[in-house]
């Protein structure tokens, strides 16, 4: 098996959804000419995002699989 385990494959998943999430919500930030327009395109993208990646926004803010086992 590639991942080791279950559990380190399920580490290397929430991690390569939230690397993806991060990337593009800082680039939104980073895209913004002031506060107010970074807030609201931050909102705009995570609700984007979540709606567009309905799966993996579960599995990411659900918390850790090191949490998720608890």
């Amino acid at each position: 098996h590639h991942f080791g385990s279950k559990e380190r494959l399920a580490v290397m998943v929430y991690m390569e959804c939230g690397l993806d999430y991060q990337r593009g919500f800082l680039s939104t930030l980073r895209a913004a000419s002031d506060t107010e327009s970074g807030i609201k395109n931050a909102v705009r993208y995570h609700l984007t995002w979540v709606e567009n990646h309905v799966t993996a926004a579960r599995y990411l803010f659900a918390g850790s699989p090191a949490t998720a086992r608890k």
